[in-house]
């Protein structure tokens, strides 16, 4: 990670044993902890720009989740349990606990949002408060799920496919497939896009840390339980939506609506 240390400056990178392997993350500032989680296809690295002002207020662990990154890769099984929400959710809590913090505040985005959610439900203890960024619960998503949505997310039903479907099929051209994905929305050439890293990488190493991104959504259709979405709610979170991105119309997920849920648009 010494090629990237010129984007958090001022911060320690740590390394963390947990039940889902080896996470990294940076650590600096000052205040109460709040831990930062990236989404789908970044790393830790997303936050590096608003990483020095944060760190004025809080102290703050920027972690890679498990699979990302400079995080371990840990061995699925056929249920793809380390890539579950909870199992990561799990990770993260031993990562703060390695730092010394027993309770603390969680911003996620996209799918690190989705981790943050089944943070609040199986350790509430932990949170003080937690916002989710660009993201729904999965089985919102899943429920509501028009001809247009399928359309814009046709990976999720694509890699949710039993292995080895998506896996065989992807690693015939793996650049082909991964190219277009991560360029929407991305300048290919900066460090905070996820083919910068991997291009630096030897290439079975490279082709190994891609599978976990598949593993991942995997759980989502048939783990998803129809509660969660109303028991998360009663939680201490807030949301906020990017201004480039897509709002979600609260005629189809009336989750984004629900009390004390607090929606506000934000700079993406």
């Amino acid at each position: 990670m010494t090629a990237l240390a010129d984007l958090f400056p001022g911060f320690e990178s740590v390394y963390a044993k947990t039940s889902s392997g080896r996470i990294f993350a940076r650590v600096g500032g000052k205040g109460p902890p709040l831990l930062l989680l990236h989404g789908f296809p970044q790393t830790h690295v997303m936050w590096h720009h608003l990483a020095p002002a944060l760190a004025e207020r809080f102290s703050l662990v920027i972690a890679d989740l498990p699979g990302y990154g400079a995080s371990d890769v840990p061995r699925t099984d056929a249920d793809h349990t380390p890539y579950t929400k909870r199992a990561m959710a799990r990770a993260m809590v031993e990562l703060m606990e390695s730092l010394g913090h027993s309770r603390f505040s969680l911003v996620g985005h996209d799918r690190g949002g989705r981790v943050g959610y089944r943070l609040t439900l199986d350790h509430p203890e932990r949170l003080s408060r937690a916002v989710v960024l660009d993201i729904l619960p999965t089985y919102n998503y899943w429920t509501n799920l028009s001809r247009l949505s399928a359309l814009r997310i046709y990976h999720w039903t694509f890699l949710a496919q039993p292995h080895p479907l998506p896996e065989t099929l992807i690693s015939r051209d793996p650049d082909g497939y991964f190219g277009p994905v991560f360029a929407e929305g991305f300048d290919s050439r900066q460090p905070a896009h996820p083919m910068f890293h991997w291009r630096s990488l030897p290439d079975p190493l490279a082709k190994r840390m891609r599978w976990p991104q598949l593993a991942q959504l995997k759980p989502g259709p048939g783990r998803c339980a129809p509660r969660q979405a109303e028991n998360a709610t009663r939680r201490n979170i807030s949301s906020g939506w990017g201004s480039a991105g897509r709002r979600p119309d609260p005629r189809q997920h009336s989750w984004a609506a629900a009390a004390p849920w607090e929606s506000s648009a934000s700079p993406r």
